[in-house]
């Protein structure tokens, strides 16, 4: 995938409310559509349901603004351009648009209208419109420039990150694939150098880990929390199950898996005729096999992956192939890319982006599959009329990735 990429996508999905071509690069540009909104008629259903609509335009424009820039900001954490795109986007436009989305939800809730929507489709939107009015702060706003600012700082650190070994420089991910290898000396060897590599950072990052926690729970204290957990609870919008419950689930954890977890390293254990496992002993194959090689190529990890999804389905496999087409997949891994792996959805083109960091294991192979489900989602979700129904709950959003994995 080259940046440029995102440019070139097809417009399936015409605009209605906002011209054509109204180049969006930031706020000010969209703030008289936000003013027309502000000013709308919501006082019949037909009414409030064409406002929702052109809501929901101005939000997905707006929005894909944002996850150009953050996808850009992941794939090159060196890149300055990118670096500047991003700050001028958490400190200049996100918090103007904040307590304007605030202005729009009270001109919602005080609709005329909104008792007659039809609650089957509208229920789950109102209510949360509810949640987002009830936590809304405007002194938080500084404060979430803040943490977004804090998560960036650590994306540049860990894409920073390479490891000097056996006369060679590789990324942290590069460096697990010796932790596959049967040759144990060699695996502890890898596990201590890319150990003693991140521990360099251990400064900067307990440093960024303790501004998180001290600013995240001065935005649950200013919205009337006690701690961070209820805070970010209502904010996930988690109202099917309770800190209660995690509570409960984290003892069955204990009480069930951990035992059973603990009786499978027992296994592993005299399988290596191992009298204790180490770090570097939990990944290898425990009958001293060579580890599997998917792919050498991410062209082949695609190919695969074509394969795998066309024979669940067509229609997935036929989507795979577009994104491939359009250039929607970013997976290898290389220095300077940000760690992890995810799905994020241009929300005006209604289309999925895959950021991943293959290197050619046997993983990589199921984190494609897991983020094909999350694309897949995206796909099944384009058509609805109101943005906030084409993603799903953070619970919810797993079934689909989940069961990629395991019907791939």
């Amino acid at each position: 995938m080259s940046v440029e990429t995102l440019e070139k996508l097809p417009r399936n999905y015409p605009r209605v409310f906002i011209p054509t071509d109204l180049e969006v690069r930031g706020f000010e540009d969209v703030k008289p559509y936000f003013d027309k909104l502000l000013a709308g008629d919501v006082e019949t259903v037909d009414a409030l349901e064409l406002w929702l609509r052109n809501l929901s335009e101005i939000g997905s424009v707006i929005g894909e603004v944002g996850t150009r820039i953050h996808i850009r900001s992941t794939v090159d954490t060196t890149n300055v351009e990118y670096k500047k795109d991003f700050m001028n986007w958490v400190e200049n436009i996100e918090p103007k648009l904040k307590p304007v989305y605030q202005e729009l939800n009270k001109k919602f809730a005080a609709s005329p209208a909104r008792a007659a929507l039809d609650k089957d489709y509208y229920g789950i939107f109102e209510r949360s419109v509810t949640t987002q009015l009830e936590l809304f702060r405007d002194e938080n706003i500084p404060l979430e420039t803040e943490v977004s600012k804090l998560t960036n700082t650590y994306d540049e650190i860990m894409g920073g990150i390479t490891v000097e070994f056996d006369g060679k420089e590789f990324t942290p991910q590069r460096m697990a694939k010796f932790q596959l290898e049967p040759d144990r000396a060699l695996r502890e060897r890898a596990w201590r150098a890319t150990a003693e590599r991140r521990l360099l950072e251990k400064d900067n990052l307990n440093e960024l880990y303790e501004k998180q926690i001290r600013v995240r729970e001065q935005i649950a204290a200013n919205a009337g929390f006690d701690n961070f957990r209820d805070y970010q609870f209502k904010a996930f919008e988690r109202f099917d199950y309770t800190p209660a419950d995690c509570d409960k689930y984290a003892e069955a954890v204990e009480s069930v898996v951990l035992p059973a977890v603990k009786r499978q390293q027992d296994r592993r254990r005299s399988a290596m005729g191992l009298e204790n496992l180490r770090p570097w002993d939990l990944g290898v194959d425990p009958q001293g096999r060579p580890p599997l090689k998917p792919f050498e190529e991410v062209a082949k990890l695609k190919q695969g992956c074509s394969t795998i999804f066309h024979s669940v389905d067509d229609q997935l496999g036929s989507q795979f192939d577009t994104m491939q087409q359009l250039g929607l997949l970013d997976l290898d891994n290389r220095k300077g890319k940000a760690p992890g792996g995810y799905q994020s959805t241009l929300d005006e083109v209604r289309l999925p982006f895959i950021f991943m960091n293959a290197v050619g294991m046997d993983s990589d192979v199921r984190t494609l599959l897991h983020e094909g489900g999350h694309a897949f989602h995206a796909f099944a979700a384009a058509s609805q009329k109101l943005a906030g129904y084409r993603s799903a709950p953070m619970e919810f959003s797993e079934v689909a990735s989940m069961a990629m994995e395991l019907l791939g």
